[in-house]
């Protein structure tokens, strides 16, 4: 699954205590070359991680991971996440596919095409590089169903694949990538997206359903009068909490 915020996911990594799978090594190479370390220091910085994750890792058997960790730092940035805008003509398009679950799809993949091809991280020109003008997905298709809260069966997905191919919405590629090609950047911006964690929902607020903005920006659907997350819920009640703690402190120093 492409991590569509890179800088987010390595300070998630590096908060939590999990065995150091080469993806997230790549990651945190990318996130340590962010910072401003050299490559040194990256190196170090990656073997610390390892060994305080992972008590019996070693470091000859596992330098290979720390070796491609660093050179494909070399190869591409951080990918730290913009706002996506998609236009009004982009909506009236997906709004033509007369269904909900296949609009959200065509939504999501419109976001990964235009975030893909707008967030480029690539530090080098690539020795064959694609069509200009055209909005490529490498995700997989599984992976966009779960992004569009879709549930389908293999049969159900292909169903789903044909009729995007058939209705013109889609294209495919040698590489197993897909082309979105209702892509039309000079009409007028109708939202941007910018909770890449709940893309779909910027699709369901668009459309008037019942769905809030948190103030960290976190789209979220609201059920009762709460105004915020989940995750900020839990740290204002965290917040509610230590404050009664230090007013209690201090009524009983008063006594």
């Amino acid at each position: 699954m492409i991590i569509l915020d890179e800088e987010k996911y390595a300070q998630e990594i590096l908060g939590r205590k999990s065995f150091p799978k080469l993806k997230n090594l790549i990651v945190l190479a990318k996130y340590y070359k962010h910072l401003g370390k050299n490559q040194i220091e990256i190196k170090n910085s990656l073997y610390s991680f390892c060994k305080e994750r992972e008590s019996t890792w070693n470091e000859i058997i596992g330098s290979w991971k720390i070796k491609i960790a660093i050179e494909e730092s070399e190869r591409n940035r951080l990918r730290i996440p913009n706002p996506t805008p998609i236009t009004k003509k982009e909506i009236s398009e997906i709004r033509k596919a007369g269904d909900y679950s296949k609009e959200k799809i065509l939504f999501v993949l419109l976001v990964f095409a235009k975030f893909l091809k707008y967030n480029n991280t690539r530090i080098k020109v690539d020795k064959t590089p694609r069509i200009i003008g055209k909005y490529y997905v490498n995700e997989s298709f599984i992976n966009i169903l779960k992004y569009a809260n879709v549930r389908s069966n293999k049969k159900q997905r292909d169903v789903i694949m044909h009729e995007l191919y058939s209705d013109g919405y889609i294209d495919g590629t040698i590489y197993n990538s897909i082309i979105v090609k209702f892509v039309y950047d000079e009409s007028p911006v109708a939202l941007s997206v910018s909770d890449y964690d709940n893309i779909v929902l910027a699709y369901d607020k668009y459309l008037g359903k019942n769905i809030e903005e948190c103030e960290c920006g976190k789209l979220f659907v609201k059920k009762t009068k709460r105004y915020l997350c989940t995750d900020c819920q839990k740290e204002k009640r965290l917040e509610d909490y230590r404050d009664n703690k230090r007013r209690n402190r201090a009524n009983m120093s008063t006594d």
